[in-house]
């Protein structure tokens, strides 16, 4: 509990009167609201405006001066000023996070008349109210008539019957200059508001326009969310299959430590973390937590971890359904999320589902686009690159030996006896064996190399930088590679790859030549039989030639 204070001598201090408060003091408030209303207005945050009419009331009514909003069916408690101006953000940060509402406020928004409590005794202040911040004697007047509150103006004092019907009319009297002021500033701070949606949302469709996935247009509306409301914890949570537990997750404005945190506990709950973000995203709309209280997070979670104070959790979502959230949150201190937040985050997670239902649309655009340019320039079965794309890149690749006057390589293959396996096994047997013939070659070939599928049995590999001795080395990998891949399709006896060579500038200096080249070299070693490895298998060897 809190030991209960004494102002008067501050007070007179401060104001100059010896009474226990002035009537004259307080009507003069009333001119100071209507200066205010003039020179304030429109200028200046609700927060700060509301502020200076606690000053000034508590400095006129040497009492402390407190306001009460009105938010939807909560009497949010907004600013508070006392006498002698002196701060106290410890009491400051149990006021604003009041675990209870005062009765004596709610009294007044509820009858729209004014109340007065006479000490401590009182229902109206009695329990966590008085308690913790010492009230005894106050009294509450309405802001707005009967059914048109919009708040709450009340005086206190740490004496017993420090208010009477004279103090009850003056403040009602100085409680119609506040309203005024105060709707004025609510309707600035709606003006403002919009504002900032309105320059939010023109943000977020600019720059989500040229996303083109969910989770890169979820990203955008997480950095909004960040430079927006100034939060000091910001991620993003992307979950692309419901089914899965892989989450995408990306940070917004964390230091480095923050962000491993946040990996790290990713990673450690991969199995629960999805099923989590299904949770939080169930709700219809933002869920908002002013102050984190034991109990309230999961233990070992993200908001533990993290050592958040506030937060908020944004459900995002797509034509199919949730998909993650944004958690946006401060670990300096507890936050209460005012009317002007609450609004824009509201606005902005139904622009979100807008944007990233059109990052879905074009992302399903750009694999549908990337799908069917694989499909032109790779083969069906083998997924290695076609004809088409292997004669551009033998081309390109003629052009810049040429430049550097490096050499390059040629190989070619092809399955000796092939039509037996499919006689003998059936295609699908020789779809299979063209399969792994092409996985060896892919196991094979270095980065800058391509392995492509020429049609029918009929393999090329293409080795940029490679000389005679270098082309060799591979064929010979190539041959032990696929020797193993003809073992485990249980090709019939017989079967064989055979390998021609040709070689930049030696065997030619163009594409058709260097192809002529290496397809003789090729033939040269099916007529010879020329042995490179036994198989094990029966009759199964792989051949290789080159010219010159």
């Amino acid at each position: 509990m809190v030991k209960r204070e004494e102002y008067p001598a501050t007070v007179a201090a401060v104001s100059g009167a010896t009474g226990r408060w002035s009537l004259t003091g307080l009507r003069a408030a009333a001119g100071v609201m209507r200066d205010l209303t003039v020179g304030s207005v429109g200028t200046e945050p609700l927060s700060a405006l509301a502020n200076r009419i606690c000053s000034t009331q508590a400095y006129h009514a040497k009492a402390r001066a407190t306001i009460f909003l009105a938010q939807g069916d909560r009497l949010v408690p907004y600013s508070s000023a006392r006498p002698d101006v002196e701060a106290d953000t410890r009491m400051w940060s149990l006021f604003i996070f009041a675990t209870e509402p005062l009765p004596l406020a709610v009294a007044v928004r509820d009858t729209g008349r004014p109340q007065l409590a006479a000490d401590a005794a009182s229902p109206l202040v009695a329990g966590w109210w008085g308690d913790t911040f010492g009230l005894t004697s106050a009294c509450a007047v309405p802001l707005g008539p009967p059914g048109a509150v919009i708040g709450v103006l009340v005086f206190d004092r740490p004496e017993p019957d420090a208010f009477d019907e004279a103090f009850r009319l003056r403040a009602v009297a100085a409680a119609s200059d506040v309203t005024a002021v105060l709707e004025w500033g609510l309707l600035t701070e709606n003006v403002l508001s919009d504002q900032r949606i309105n320059a939010a949302t023109r943000r977020l469709l600019a720059e989500s326009a040229g996303a083109t996935s969910v989770f890169a247009a979820a990203s955008t509306v997480a950095e909004i969310v960040h430079d927006v409301l100034h939060t000091e914890r910001t991620i993003v949570f992307y979950q692309r299959d419901p089914d899965l537990p892989e989450l995408e997750v990306a940070a917004v404005g964390m230091p480095s430590d923050a962000d491993r945190i946040v990996r790290d506990v990713v990673a450690e709950l991969a199995l629960s973390a999805a099923p989590r973000v299904r949770q939080l995203s169930s709700t219809d709309g933002a869920v908002f937590f002013e102050t984190v209280r034991p109990g309230m997070v999961r233990a070992g979670g993200i908001a533990e971890r993290l050592g958040v104070r506030s937060f908020l959790s944004l459900p995002l979502s797509t034509g199919t359904g949730r998909v993650g959230h944004i958690f946006a949150g401060d670990v300096s201190g507890a936050r209460p999320w005012r009317p002007w937040e609450r609004k824009f985050v509201g606005q902005l997670a139904a622009e979100a589902t807008l944007v990233m239902e059109s990052a879905s649309l074009r992302e399903i655009d750009q694999t549908n686009r990337e799908r069917l340019l694989h499909q032109a320039t790779h083969d069906a079965l083998t997924n290695l690159a076609n004809r088409r794309v292997f004669g551009v890149r033998l081309t390109d690749a003629l052009e810049a030996a040429a430049g550097t006057g490096q050499p390059l390589s040629l190989l070619l293959l092809d399955v000796d006896r092939f039509k037996s396996v499919n006689d003998t096994l059936g295609h699908p047997a020789g779809d299979r064996l063209l399969v792994e013939v092409a996985r060896s070659l892919v196991d094979v070939v270095r980065g800058p190399d391509l392995a492509a599928m020429l049609g029918g049995d009929e393999f090329a590999v293409l080795l940029p930088g490679a000389d005679h001795c270098q082309a060799e080395l591979v064929a010979a990998r190539v041959s032990e590679a696929v020797d193993a891949a003809c073992r485990r399709a249980r090709v019939p006896p017989g079967v064989a790859i055979s390998i021609g060579i040709s070689v930049y500038p030696d065997d030619g200096v163009d594409g058709e030549a260097l192809l002529q080249a290496a397809d003789a070299a090729m033939y040269q070693a099916k007529r010879s039989g020329a042995r490179h490895g036994a198989s094990g298998a029966g009759d199964l060897t792989t051949r290789r030639g080159l010219i010159g």
